[in-house]
């Protein structure tokens, strides 16, 4: 199933799958909400999602870069852990504003 953005009060939830074919589409709407959102930290919630590949942490740094240039916050929530083993293989996850998972 491709990825699915649902918005809620703390930002969005995403579920289903990102990769390749999806991933730029994901990012403009992803990017959309992220300007329209009216309060300083923006959640993303990855609890739903069912499959990533590298293009999904590209995903993730995309929209950090975007949040900083608006001077906005964001915040990635229960991010799975193969997407966390990618980031840890590529070296960025210290970079990534990533909520630990209690």
């Amino acid at each position: 199933m491709p990825a699915e953005i649902v918005k809620n009060e703390s930002g969005i939830k995403i579920s289903g799958s990102i990769d390749f074919d999806c991933v730029s589409e994901v990012c403009e709407l992803g990017n959309q909400l992220i300007k329209e959102y009216d309060k300083q930290i923006f959640r993303i919630n990855f609890s739903a999602l069912t499959y990533v590949d590298s293009s999904s942490l590209a995903l993730l740094v995309a929209w950090l870069r975007y949040a900083k240039r608006l001077e906005k916050e964001i915040q990635f929530v229960q991010v799975p852990k193969s997407l966390i083993a990618i980031a840890d293989v590529c070296g960025v996850r210290s970079l990534l504003p990533i909520e630990e998972n209690i």
